[in-house]
């Protein structure tokens, strides 16, 4: 699959082929008047019971995981269970069926846990409190990209042999990539200073977000421009393409688990996880985890400005603002007759 960085085209009309540089204005600069600021989220308090279980089952991994326990106990009750009314054969093909959708089920069930699960992405980041804080203020003085970010596809039809069953379904090609990026030239952190009361709990799962926002109208405009023209450039290139902006910082990461305490409880690590997976019993481990710490999170804000062209402050200036001939001539020092 191919993957290509788009050109930028710059506002003298011309093309380079790799971001521009641009100036940190984290402390220099100040943050113009017309700009607001959005606050983080207030933190929770110490969650109780009916708190957690709401959260636990609020969730979408939560309702996934539930689909897979009860397909998979299912399975398991119908291919134990002896059907007298079956012959041999009959029974032996719908053990092997049910045996085969099980694995496939519990396969997925791996995969949710380990991939899409934010249990196990909290504790691959385990850190002290300090350790929290010098990772916001890292982050904070960290240079963004900010670029929209194209994918060409197209569904294919597939089919897999379960026994005697052929099952059917479309998997997604992708067939190309491609990538703009804003050619900013100042940015701030607008994120709040600190995560307040970050050791209250002995254990605080952090959830970080990042968001960007545009000084002016013109960088908007430029920035919703570099993406019509991507998504027009190249929409012809299969069937089927999703268009999306996406914000970068140097090391962030969205979950990262804090403790104020010496250590964490004996069941949160990564090894523990992995065996209460594999038995299926993800759900009562999210559960004691979730109970037995608390939640905040963390906003970080990135703003852009372009710097505007001056042959278009010219002609938004309009006739009367524009130096004349007459004017030119008498700070060169020059006579136009």
């Amino acid at each position: 699959m191919p993957e290509t960085t788009i050109p930028l085209p710059t506002i003298s009309g011309s093309l380079i082929s790799q971001q521009p540089t641009a100036t940190s204005c984290f402390v220099e600069i100040p943050l113009p008047d017309q700009l607001t600021v959005t606050p983080a989220s207030r933190p929770k308090a110490q969650q109780g019971i009916a708190k957690t279980c709401s959260q636990c089952c609020s969730s979408c991994c939560t309702w996934c995981q539930l689909c897979y326990l009860t397909v998979i106990v299912s399975l398991l009750v119908v291919t134990i269970v002896d059907f007298k009314s079956l012959s041999e054969d009959e029974k032996l093909r719908v053990k092997i069926t049910c045996g085969v959708i099980c694995g496939v089920i519990y396969l997925f069930y791996l995969l949710t846990s380990f991939g899409a699960g934010g249990n196990f992405r909290y504790l691959k980041a385990k850190h002290a409190s300090t350790d929290v804080a010098a990772l916001i203020n890292a982050v904070k003085l960290e240079r963004p990209s900010l670029y929209w970010e194209m994918r060409c596809y197209h569904m294919a039809p597939r089919s897999q042999f379960a026994g005697n069953v052929v099952m059917y379904y479309e998997e997604k090609v992708e067939t190309w990539k491609g990538r703009v990026y804003l050619p900013y030239t100042q940015w701030w952190d607008t994120s709040p200073a600190e995560l307040a009361d970050l050791a209250q709990y002995e254990v605080t799962r952090v959830k970080f977000e990042k968001k960007f926002e545009f000084v002016d109208d013109y960088t908007a405009e430029v920035f919703a421009q570099l993406g019509h023209t991507l998504e027009e450039e190249n929409k012809w290139r299969d069937l089927e393409f999703s268009l999306q902006s996406e914000l970068t910082i140097p090391g962030y990461q969205e979950k990262v688990l804090s403790r104020s305490v010496d250590r964490y409880p004996i069941f949160m690590n990564v090894y523990c996880y992995a065996i209460a997976v594999i038995f299926l019993l993800e759900l009562p481990f999210s559960f004691m985890m979730k109970k037995v710490s608390g939640r905040k999170k963390f906003a970080f804000t990135k703003v852009f400005q372009c710097e505007r062209p001056k042959t278009a402050e010219l002609l938004e200036a309009g006739p009367s603002d524009c130096e004349t001939d007459s004017d030119l001539s008498l700070k060169t020092g020059t006579l136009q007759t």
